[in-house]
């Protein structure tokens, strides 16, 4: 339940930082969350038999989208790029395994 709750919470993070973010890197930054809240969604539909292999790929997609929010804030454009990008394969690992169980959401 903590784990549930810290990803909602992260998911929240994002969304409400995603509004502060410098105009260079606007574009992966918006891209990376607009990855990793459909990942949260997808997460967040999935039963709790399943969860346990998303949730590595879910928490370091999270992870790098804030380690790419905090480089953007520093000016640090290529290293923030790097994050964004290394957090949208990570969201697109949770949703494939949501598509291999068949979770509407993941789609």
């Amino acid at each position: 339940m903590k784990k549930i709750r810290l990803l909602g919470t992260f998911a929240f993070i994002i969304f409400s930082c995603s509004i502060f973010i410098e105009s260079a890197n606007s574009s992966p930054a918006q891209s990376a969350a607009r990855a990793v809240l459909k990942a949260k969604r997808c997460y967040d539909a999935t039963p709790s038999t399943y969860k346990k292999g998303m949730l590595t790929s879910m928490s370091r997609a999270v992870t790098h989208w804030s380690d790419g929010n905090k480089f953007s804030k520093a000016n640090q454009a290529q290293m923030a790029n790097y994050n964004f990008q290394t957090a949208k394969t990570y969201a697109n690992m949770v949703l494939q395994i949501g598509r291999a169980y068949r979770i509407t959401a993941c789609n």
